[in-house]
């Protein structure tokens, strides 16, 4: 294995694309082209990871309920009907500065 070289994004998407082809685990084919699969990973994570944006988001209309209940990884934040979406946001990205 290679130490510590640095390569550039193209070659990522480039490796990744020839992985996805080859139909092979990821951590064979990483032994197999002397490839980090720690480093492997990390770019596959960062170069498929999907951008939250508005379209990301449902909205969810219920007449019935006066609250709105979400959950994830753990972490609960529950919504009053007529929440401040301002507050929500700022739950939001304090959330994501303690993810791992």
């Amino acid at each position: 294995m290679q130490n510590r070289i640095t390569r550039s994004k193209k070659f990522w998407e480039e490796t990744i694309k020839a992985w996805q082809e080859s139909k092979e685990p990821a951590p064979a084919w990483c032994r197999a082209k002397d490839l980090s699969y720690h480093t492997f990973y990390k770019w596959k994570t960062r170069l498929t990871k999907t951008p939250m944006t508005k379209k990301s988001f449902l909205e969810l209309c219920d007449e019935k309920s006066s609250t709105l209940s979400i959950e994830y990884h753990g972490v609960q934040i529950h919504l009053d009907k007529n929440f401040d979406p301002r507050i929500l946001k700022k739950c939001l990205e304090a959330l994501k500065s303690f993810a791992c």
